[in-house]
């Protein structure tokens, strides 16, 4: 996704942000206090905001969505959960004490796994993860640059569907067609033609003698210091996170899995 500034994150080595990722979300996996959950939802929005480069219009526009996101998960658990502290019930719906707690935290874990997901991509090119995958994790070159050349034909899968929608529609003359027929009609001619451009790239590697040799790169993806500013940061961000839920929690259980 295009930035509108660099920030020194997206000059970490993809390995690194990625590694940090993966330890956030299983450390995300074992915690059961909503508040810590919370301020680590917020520090995220403003790691976003700042740091991952994008205008402030696309970020409320991200946030707004992932809001809704957040209100979808925890909207089930709030109103159709168990408990035995009931808040208020009408028919069916029933809200109680232990529901909205665990649904709060559902919708809270759930977010800060995507928004932490987002982040990473926000900061990562893919050109780069996967030169420093074949670079540092050592990803055989054929596997790398064949996952590199489907992920750049992705855009272009995207925009032949959106054309082959539209032709559709005015094809039809306003006739209605049926989901099944558009997905027969869209599918079978994006994937002859993917197939076709596939070809074409295999044929092209080949002919630019494409081998499992050793290769020299372009882009050298070496660690570096900031590697070690981004764990640092990671874990300062993580000491805030405990301290402000000691000190100042927004819920008054400390862990829902005891409710």
């Amino acid at each position: 996704m295009e930035t509108t500034r660099e920030t020194w994150v997206h000059r970490v080595n993809p390995i690194s942000k990625l590694g940090i990722s993966v330890l956030l979300f299983v450390c995300l996996l074992f915690l059961h206090n909503p508040s810590i959950l919370f301020y680590i939802l917020i520090l995220l929005l403003l790691n976003i905001l700042l740091l991952s480069g994008q205008s402030i219009f696309r970020f409320s526009f991200f946030y707004y969505h992932f809001s809704l996101f957040l209100f979808q998960l925890a909207r089930s658990m709030i109103l159709f959960g168990q408990g035995e502290n009931i808040w208020w019930q009408f028919g069916l719906i029933k809200i109680s004490e232990e529901s909205f707690y665990r649904g709060i935290h559902i919708g809270l874990r759930a977010l800060s796994f995507a928004l932490i997901g987002f982040f990473f991509i926000l900061t990562t090119k893919p050109t780069r993860l996967f030169y420093s995958l074949m670079q540092s994790a050592r990803l055989p070159y054929k596997v790398g640059y064949s996952l590199l050349s489907g992920v750049r034909l992705i855009p272009q899968l995207f925009n032949q569907f959106q054309q082959m929608r539209k032709a559709i529609i005015v094809r039809s003359g306003g006739s209605r067609v049926s989901a099944v027929e558009q997905m027969k009609l869209i599918m079978i001619p994006i994937l002859a033609g993917n197939i076709r451009n596939a070809h074409r790239l295999a044929a092209a590697m080949e002919a630019k003698g494409f081998t499992e040799d050793k290769r020299t790169f372009y882009y050298s993806d070496d660690y570096s210091k900031r590697d070690v500013y981004y764990l640092l940061y990671a874990i300062f961000c993580f000491v805030i996170v405990s301290i402000l839920s000691t000190y100042y929690p927004i819920f008054p259980i400390d862990n829902v899995m005891r409710l």
